[in-house]
Formats: C-alpha cells, sequence, structure tokens
C-alpha cells in the first residue's frame, strides 16, 4: 500500500511538471509573438 502510494505521488508530481512545462511554454511563444508583432508594427512607423 505504502509503494502505491509513493508510485502515485510520483505520478502526481510528474504530471505536474509536464502541465506547468507545457503552460511555460505557451506563455513563451504568446511573448515572442507579442514581441515580433510590436517590433513589426515599430520598424514600420520608423519607415
Amino acid at each position: 500500500m505504502k509503494s502505491n502510494f509513493r508510485m502515485f505521488l510520483m505520478f502526481l508530481l510528474i504530471t505536474s511538471l509536464i502541465l506547468v512545462f507545457n503552460y511555460a511554454v505557451i506563455f513563451i511563444y504568446l511573448a515572442s509573438a507579442v514581441v515580433i508583432t510590436l517590433g513589426i508594427t515599430y520598424i514600420n512607423e520608423e519607415n
């Protein structure tokens, strides 16, 4: 019973880490997209 509980805790830890990593990747992707669009508009305004 105790080993099963430990495996369950490890499973929860791994899944939460994967979810956090996925959210971080999505956030970085959105932030880079915003920065690129802002840079393009800035360059267009300069020209």
